[in-house]
C-alpha cells in the first residue's frame, strides 16, 4: 500500500462506518445507564423486600414466642395456685385436728396454753 492512494469512495466508506461506530458507542453509553439505573432499583427493591419478609417473619417468630411463654406462665401459674392451695389445706386440717397422727391439734395446743 506504500504509495497507493485511497480512493474518495473509501474515505467516505470511513467517515460514515465512524458515524456509525459512534453511534453504536452512544447507544451502549446510554444502555450501559439504563442498566446501571435498573441495577439500582432492583438492589433498593430487594432490600425493601428483604425488610419486609424479615419483619413479617420476625412478628410470626415473636407471636409464636409470646404464645408458648403465656401457656408456659399460665401452667406455672396454675401450680403455684394449686401448690399454694394444698398447703392451705394441710394447715386447715392441722389446725383442726383432722390429720390425726395422735398428736394434739394446733387449736387444743392453743387453748391448752391459754389455760
Amino acid at each position: 500500500m506504500s504509495g497507493e492512494l485511497i480512493s474518495q469512495e473509501t474515505i467516505d466508506a470511513l467517515i460514515a462506518a465512524t458515524g456509525e461506530a459512534r453511534e453504536t458507542i452512544r447507544r451502549a453509553h446510554e444502555a450501559t445507564r439504563d442498566l446501571r439505573q435498573v441495577v439500582t432499583e432492583a438492589r433498593a427493591l430487594i432490600r425493601t423486600e428483604t425488610e419486609t419478609r424479615v419483619r413479617e417473619e420476625l412478628q410470626v417468630a415473636v407471636k409464636d414466642a409470646s404464645a408458648g411463654l403465656m401457656a408456659a406462665t399460665e401452667r406455672a401459674m396454675d401450680a403455684a395456685v394449686d401448690k399454694v392451695g394444698r398447703e392451705f389445706s394441710r394447715l386447715e386440717r392441722l389446725f383442726l385436728g383432722l390429720e390425726n397422727d395422735g398428736k394434739p391439734s394446733v387449736e387444743t395446743l392453743i387453748r391448752r396454753v391459754r389455760s
